[in-house]
């Protein structure tokens, strides 16, 4: 289940902003007031990590996640996202629905219905 990372720090001026967490993957999820205008569900963490991008203004996206381990003998870089990948989002989607429960429902089913527009799209 999703638990919410507490204390994300906001930025005066810029969208307001929710991360939460599960076992293998992340959402953060951006607000103008309160309509949600942005998410990213990033999963299969352990496993070649992908992100599914959606906002707005510029519709769905499908990234790998380089974790940033790559180099053996230096430090951890920060994880980035890097090549495009085709949209798929039965994978991202079969992982999310053993996430979702608690209290945020309404804001996890409103994930799930985009999830499901951009199915329908492909």
């Amino acid at each position: 289940m999703f638990y919410e990372v507490k204390g994300v720090k906001q930025e005066p001026g810029n969208l307001r902003r929710r991360w939460f967490q599960a076992e293998d993957m992340d959402l953060i999820v951006w607000f103008e007031g309160i309509e949600l205008v942005r998410f990213q569900l990033s999963y299969n963490r352990h496993l070649g990590e992908r992100s599914i991008i959606w906002s707005r203004e510029s519709g769905y996206h499908h990234h790998r996640i380089d974790d940033g381990e790559q180099q053996p003998g230096h430090y951890k870089s920060a994880p980035i996202i890097t090549g495009y990948l085709p949209l798929d989002f039965s994978a991202a989607k079969e992982a999310y629905l053993k996430h979702i429960d608690g209290d945020d429902r309404p804001l996890f089913q409103e994930v799930l219905d985009h999830l499901d527009r951009g199915h329908r799209q492909q």
